[in-house]
């Protein structure tokens, strides 16, 4: 990798929203609507040793109290400790997490091995999706990606 290459890093706006829906025992069937914008990283520079930050947004309109859980990803392997961004054209990665917290403190998963899960009231919800890709990843230039499913249980 030449010296100041810049890697573009993105988990896509395609962020799923995948509806879990309870047993409805009345004829009218009521689902949580759900939009994502995906967290762009923007430019990772590979040669400091800087975290770069990204943040995406997750709008729920929900008919009752939800709980939100995100997927290790699709190129994660089913792991949440290191998610990772991957690259179209090359087999170099990125590794990554999602936080429920702007400090990167608590993992945004499934709830499973030291993650936590987002609980939401009835009604218009916006969640905030805090990222961070460790500093000092050695990568080539280009653009990398994942995508991640998002679990609405109410």
């Amino acid at each position: 990798m030449a010296t100041g290459s810049i890697i573009r890093l993105y988990v896509l706006p395609s962020i799923c929203a995948v509806i879990v829906w309870p047993l409805v025992l009345s004829q009218e069937a009521v689902s949580c609507q759900t939009t994502a914008t995906g967290v762009a990283f923007g430019q990772y520079d590979a040669i400091t040793n800087q975290p770069t930050t990204g943040m995406g947004t997750l709008r729920l309109n929900c008919p009752s109290p939800a709980v939100v859980r995100l997927s290790a990803g699709m190129h994660s392997q089913g792991g949440f400790a290191t998610r990772i961004l991957a690259s179209a054209d090359r087999p170099d990665h990125v590794r990554y997490n999602l936080y429920l917290d702007p400090m990167g403190i608590r993992i945004w998963g499934d709830g499973a091995a030291n993650t936590f899960v987002q609980q939401v009231p009835s009604g218009n919800s916006d969640l905030q999706i805090y990222a961070v890709v460790p500093g000092g990843q050695r990568a080539g230039a280009g653009s990398y990606h994942d995508m991640i499913t998002v679990i609405v249980d109410w």
